[in-house]
Order: structure tokens, then sequence, then C-alpha cells
């Protein structure tokens, strides 16, 4: 969840991921999951990314879009949610 990261960051064995995808998808789930309007994705993907972005910086004092503060990032654009789930799995199955 939301600053997880940082909620656990004194257990061994945490591994940060980051799920991003590209404009595109982001619109096409907001749409379908949300049944927001094409018309109104673009403002509430912004709101929604905006109040992600400051809730982890008062937490953390870190850049939520900032890729160094995790282990991995994944593209569910190119791999999708069931691929994301699938490289994790297997991550964690070793």
């Amino acid at each position: 969840g939301p600053c997880a990261s940082e909620a656990l960051k004194k257990r061994s064995g945490v591994v940060k991921v980051f799920i991003r995808a590209d404009s595109d998808e982001k619109k096409k789930r907001i749409m379908r999951d949300y049944g927001i309007a094409e018309k109104d994705v673009e403002n509430v993907r912004k709101r929604f990314d905006n109040k992600r972005s400051k809730y982890y910086y008062a937490n953390t004092t870190k850049r939520w879009s900032d890729m160094k503060n995790y282990d991995i990032v994944l593209d569910s654009s190119r791999l999708g949610i069931d691929g994301c789930v699938r490289v994790l799995k297997g991550l964690f199955q070793q």
C-alpha cells in the first residue's frame, strides 16, 4: 500500500515494487474500471496522481515518482496485470 516501503523499512526481505503504465493504458483502465467519461479522465488521473504524490512525500520526504525508491519497476502496459503478477510470483517463489 501507500508508503509501505517506509513502514516496513526495518524488516528484512522487503522488496519495493512500483507498477507503472503508459498514459493511454491508464486512460483505458480509468474509463473501464471506474466508469469515468473520456473527457474527464485526464483531470481525474492528474488529481489522484497528485494526491498520491503529496501523501507519499508527506510520509516519506521522498518523491513517489522517483524510480530509485523502488527495487523493481514493472510496466503493466507491456506486461499486463496478469504478467506483472506472474513476474512477482516467480520472483517470490524462488
